[in-house]
């Protein structure tokens, strides 16, 4: 979940750390979208992530996993 005001990400703590690397992607995305005034469904955010995190992965810039700190 994304808190714009406060510029924060949280993620749950049951989320597996293959789901961990597609969210950050899609709340990165929300993040994007709140910053530039977009107007994008829920629907094209989800797509745009997930086609971000294929292709970045597919190139190595970015892992299948990802693992977030203790604390975070």
């Amino acid at each position: 979940m994304c808190d714009y005001r406060n510029e924060e990400m949280r993620f749950s703590e049951s989320i597996n750390f293959k789901m961990t690397a597609r969210t950050f992607l899609h709340e990165l995305v929300h993040a994007v979208e709140y910053e530039y005034k977009m107007d994008l469904a829920e629907a094209d955010i989800g797509r745009l992530a997930n086609g971000l995190a294929t292709v970045l992965q597919s190139l190595n810039f970015y892992p299948v996993e990802l693992r977030l700190p203790d604390d975070a």
